[in-house]
């Protein structure tokens, strides 16, 4: 069956959704079926993130109508207004506030929400632009002044941040951006300790840095390919890289030197996802 989501967490663990909604747990030893006897929303699991908080961290699960957080032995759900009930939620994203903890719902048809505690708000992201409620992905960046910069990626819209109370929108009408249309994003620290944002397109591969975004060119047949989804991993000598999964297979991307295709699976159907 498809997998819908995969993470790896520190401690070793891999959790695996399933599109048809399945979920599992390695432990390192064996799968674990993870079910409602663990608290897991009959409803369908659409994402998975995990956030570090000191030296521990907390994992969450986002799906239709739900965010839901693992305790370590059941999933614990988030209280939501009405208005998300039915509405697919493709990502979350956590900020601590003024000692408050905020979370950021990315959902489709619904827009952007913020919620603190058990009171969530819509957030209408303004600006000049497409329309921006179909949001795909979200991203927190910590910037070198100690600030913090929102990042949302929308299925027609574009891309938008909001930084200082103010959002700033990037589309093809107004930017090198080839798409309007966004699967991931990924952050990696940047060179002089500037962090870099990278974002998967429909046409392709984008990145933050400097103050502006740049389509960052692939080679041959992968050069426009939609770029479903963004991981980061080490080389053996501990440098950072990206994985991409692809329409066309799985490359990694050395941060210095060249691209390499280390799988064309599914190059006669539905590629990597």
């Amino acid at each position: 069956a498809p997998v819908q989501d995969v993470l790896a967490l520190p401690n070793g663990d891999v959790w695996v959704v399933m599109q048809q909604g399945a979920m599992y747990r390695w432990d390192g030893q064996r799968w674990l079926v993870i079910d409602a006897k663990a608290g897991l929303p009959e409803t369908r699991v659409l994402r998975l993130r995990w956030f570090m908080e000191g030296t521990a961290g907390r994992l969450f699960a986002t799906g239709t109508g739900f965010v839901a957080e693992w305790d370590g032995r059941r999933w614990q759900r988030r209280v939501l207004p009405p208005a998300l009930a039915n509405s697919d939620i493709f990502d979350v994203e956590r900020i601590a506030s003024h000692g408050q903890e905020v979370l950021w719902l990315a959902t489709f048809g619904q827009g952007l929400w913020r919620c603190v505690n058990t009171v969530c708000l819509f957030v209408p992201v303004d600006g000049d632009g497409p329309r921006f409620n179909e949001i795909s992905t979200l991203a927190v960046v910590n910037e070198t002044d100690g600030s913090t910069t929102l990042w949302a990626g929308s299925y027609g819209g574009g891309l938008a941040s909001l930084a200082n109370g103010r959002w700033t929108r990037f589309h093809s009408d107004n930017s090198v951006l080839g798409s309007n249309y966004a699967n991931q994003f990924q952050v990696l620290p940047g060179q002089r300790g500037a962090p870099q944002l990278w974002a998967g397109l429909r046409n392709g591969l984008a990145r933050w840095r400097d103050g502006r975004w740049e389509m960052v060119k692939l080679h041959g047949r992968d050069s426009e390919g939609r770029v479903k989804a963004i991981a980061r991993g080490q080389d053996a000598q501990g440098n950072t890289q990206l994985w991409l999964g692809t329409d066309v297979g799985a490359l990694r991307l050395r941060l210095r030197g060249s691209w390499r295709t280390v799988s064309r699976v599914g190059q006669q159907g539905n590629g990597v996802w």
